[in-house]
This record gives C-alpha cells, sequence and structure tokens, in this order.
C-alpha cells in the first residue's frame, strides 16, 4: 500500500472511533437554587416528543470535573436514545479552581436541594416519570447519589 493510501486509511479507522452515534439534542441551561446560579447539561432523545413520560437519569461528574466531562465519561446518551430517556449532566460549585458535589460535609451548597429543583424544573418544561427518577454519578457524584438516596 501507497503511504499516502495507508495515511488515508489510518485516519479513516482512527477517527470511525469517534463518531458521534447520538441523534438527539444537547441542551445546556441554568436554574437558580439557593440563592445562585446552577448550570445542567440535558440530553433529549429523537423518539422525544412529549406526548408520554419520560424517565430522567441524572450523571454526576466526579471531584475536579465538569457537567460536559461526565457527558463523555459516562455517556448515556447512545442508550437514552434506545431506552428513551432523558438524561441530564448537572455541574457542581467551584471551590477557587476544584468543582465538587457537598455530600453533607459542608451547610452550603446545598447540592441535594439544587437536585430537587433541577428536577421540578425539567418537569415543568418536559414530561417527565416521577417514578422513574434516577440519579448515578462517577466517584463525588457517586456519593452525592449515595448521599440523596439516604435524605
Amino acid at each position: 500500500m501507497r503511504p499516502g493510501k495507508m495515511f488515508y486509511w489510518s485516519l479513516f479507522l482512527i477517527t470511525g472511533f469517534f463518531t458521534d452515534a447520538q441523534t438527539g439534542t444537547t441542551l445546556t441551561d441554568s436554574i437558580p437554587s439557593g440563592g445562585q446560579w446552577r448550570k445542567y447539561n440535558l440530553y433529549i432523545p429523537t423518539s422525544y416528543n412529549g406526548s408520554k413520560a419520560y424517565p430522567l437519569v441524572l450523571n454526576l461528574h466526579g471531584l475536579t470535573s465538569s457537567g460536559i466531562q461526565q457527558l463523555i465519561y459516562g455517556d448515556f446518551r447512545p442508550i437514552a436514545d434506545t431506552a428513551n430517556f432523558l438524561v441530564v449532566h448537572p455541574e457542581g460549585t467551584r471551590n477557587g479552581t476544584t468543582q465538587f458535589w457537598n455530600v453533607g460535609l459542608f451547610s452550603t451548597p446545598n447540592d441535594v436541594l439544587f437536585m430537587r429543583d433541577l428536577i421540578d424544573s425539567l418537569s415543568l418544561l418536559y414530561k417527565i416519570d416521577a417514578d422513574r427518577v434516577y440519579s448515578c454519578g462517577l466517584s463525588n457524584g457517586g456519593l452525592l447519589s449515595y448521599y440523596m438516596a439516604c435524605t
């Protein structure tokens, strides 16, 4: 194989692994909670049309990470497309340069309140099945999921 053909063939193989197969829409927005504006990214699969209630999955990032990074690390978008659910990637709070979730160690921010406010806010905009709201996360986000279950 000629070097030029080999380069293009290699480029095709490498970029094929990074193809974005999602067909839905990712929106970035923010809501007020606990006296501050809190950001989130919401993925809506193309199958969602508002005619029936969809489950909601909170996918929480780890310590020092972000919602966008969690969207990439724990990418549920292809699953959301086939299993028909909304997935939201909220942003924690910054303490200097570190972004984190408060898992009950401090009085503020109240991240459990933020999750409640986020679910309530999304429920006003989208038809969400209140009996099928789930939370998962990486590291500090997993701790917040556990903390929410306990509180």
